[in-house]
């Protein structure tokens, strides 16, 4: 009984580690966009990054870019304007005309060299939340890429046109087609200090509440409409570590059973 407990774990694991987007998130995407805060690399997906360590974009790269690219990254969790609203989706960040370059390693290094798109915010859920969930998404940028359906968030007018960011929508209407790779990782607001995601996106998500997201990209909720926190290698949260570890955490937890 306690080999098919094992053995449906590491399936599981297996499973989750394949994921780079969290469940339920669409698009789903299995290729995975290397992310880099500081000496922090996320992996698995979904690691928790130590806030300090998110003041700057992450550095990305990812094998096999030839062209100009676009960079998105949203907040998934951003509290509704009441307890038992549905949390809203944040634009963090749109990189357009990203251009890369190839080093020794065959390793494609991203970099953002134009102007445009929305300056990447820094995250910073409300203090005592539930860590929040950003998603990193790579695209290939088409010819006459045009974000004209988009002109509020090119640059964003204001921080309130980033709340409620539909990247299914957007994907399809200006023509990007399926992601090339993604990642995604969670940050927790342990301290009072915050900038304007923290402090200003409550109200922002009030004055928006009727806006239309896709459904499959909030949390899975309780009964109670409360977001489902998922916890990692079986309950045990890893702020840094491998696959490796991932499994054995896992393992070993079954083993208690």
């Amino acid at each position: 009984m306690k080999s098919f407990q094992v053995t449906s774990a590491l399936i599981s694991i297996f499973s989750l580690a394949a994921a780079q987007t969290p469940a339920g998130f669409s698009p789903a995407v299995t290729k995975n966009l290397n992310l880099t805060f500081v000496n922090n690399v996320v992996l698995p997906p979904g690691e928790l990054i130590p806030r300090a360590e998110t003041d700057n974009a992450p550095n990305v790269s990812y094998t096999g870019v030839s062209s100009l690219s676009v960079i998105l990254m949203i907040d998934l969790d951003i509290p509704g304007a009441n307890a038992t609203a549905p949390r809203q989706t944040l634009l963090h960040w749109f990189a357009p005309n990203v251009t890369s370059t190839t080093d020794s390693k065959n390793t494609t290094s991203i970099f953002k060299t134009s102007v445009g798109g929305a300056p990447y915010l820094q995250p910073s859920p409300p203090v005592g939340d539930i860590p929040h969930r950003y998603v990193v998404l790579l695209f290939a940028q088409p010819k006459n890429f045009s974000v004209t359906a988009f002109a509020s968030i090119n640059p964003p007018a204001n921080n309130t046109a980033r709340v409620g960011f539909n990247v299914t929508n957007f994907a399809r209407l200006t023509g990007l087609g399926a992601p090339l790779a993604a990642n995604y990782f969670t940050v927790r607001n342990a301290t009072a200090a915050g900038n304007v995601t923290s402090t200003a996106m409550g109200a922002a998500a009030s004055a928006k509440a009727t806006t239309s997201v896709v459904p499959t990209a909030n949390a899975t909720r309780t009964s109670s409409g409360a977001p489902v926190q998922v916890t990692k290698n079986a309950g045990v949260v890893v702020e840094r570590g491998s696959l490796g570890a991932f499994v054995v955490a896992a393992v070993w937890a079954v083993g208690q059973l």
